[in-house]
């Protein structure tokens, strides 16, 4: 009887910690593809305006969103 609460319990917890990191894994890949989606509208801007693709991509002003949502 022991051994079967210890079972169960191991695998309440293992079911907790699987929803802990799926949890995680889709808030991170929200996060990816939203900053990806500003990020890419930025460059393309730049690239519309008469910037090369080089000087939009690595312009550091481009990726504050990514900097400024990843502070919180």
């Amino acid at each position: 009887m022991m051994e079967q609460n210890t079972q169960s319990e191991k695998y309440a917890r293992a079911q907790k910690r699987f929803t802990e990191i799926k949890k995680f894994y889709k808030h991170l890949a929200f996060y990816l593809l939203i900053n990806f989606l500003f990020i890419g509208r930025r460059i393309y801007s730049d690239i519309s305006h008469g910037d090369s693709f080089l000087e939009a991509f690595t312009d550091i002003d481009n990726y504050n969103f990514f900097f400024w949502w990843a502070s919180f």
